[in-house]
């Protein structure tokens, strides 16, 4: 499903501009599924927000250079001041640590992708960073065709077998 987000996600990785996602929804809406579909691109890299800090995702910006970042649970990060290595990648690219005796100062180029299920609690400064997208809930009909597909597709399952699990 999803093939309008997935066209707008396919634009965006071929443009030169970087722009930053974040989608939108209820559990169960294929906000992961979109999530691990992008961690198989080359130069991808996953976090999740309940287990993301500020100076992991530094550290992994600084050292890895990562082309696309994807979070998830952004709602889940545990405080504000976590989201301020993403505020200022998304804003300027520009990521910087500065320790007792050491800076490290770095432009990066990292498009954002990052998943939510609610986004009332995220500030204004990172939600006008990211273009939303709102995602809806499967009905049953969406579930069974999407989980047929898999089967299908993914799993090597036979047609009949398929529908019979879906």
């Amino acid at each position: 499903g999803y093939d309008d987000v997935k066209w707008l996600l396919k634009r965006s990785l071929a443009s030169e501009r970087a722009t930053h996602f974040l989608f939108v929804g209820p559990p169960a809406s294929a906000k992961s599924l979109i999530l691990m579909e992008l961690e198989r691109l080359e130069g991808a890299y996953y976090a999740v927000g309940s287990g993301a800090s500020k100076a992991g995702l530094r550290q992994l910006l600084l050292d890895l250079d990562p082309r696309i970042l994807l979070v998830d649970e952004l709602d889940k990060v545990r405080t504000v001041k976590d989201y301020a290595v993403l505020l200022s990648l998304m804003e300027s690219g520009v990521v910087a640590e500065t320790l007792y005796k050491r800076h490290r100062k770095a432009t990066r180029s990292t498009r954002v992708f990052a998943a939510a299920n609610e986004d009332e609690d995220l500030t204004p400064e990172l939600i006008s960073r990211f273009v939303r997208l709102r995602f809806r809930p499967y009905t049953v009909a969406d579930f069974l065709v999407i989980a047929d597909r898999v089967l299908v597709d993914r799993e090597g399952v036979e047609p009949d077998l398929a529908q019979a699990i879906a």
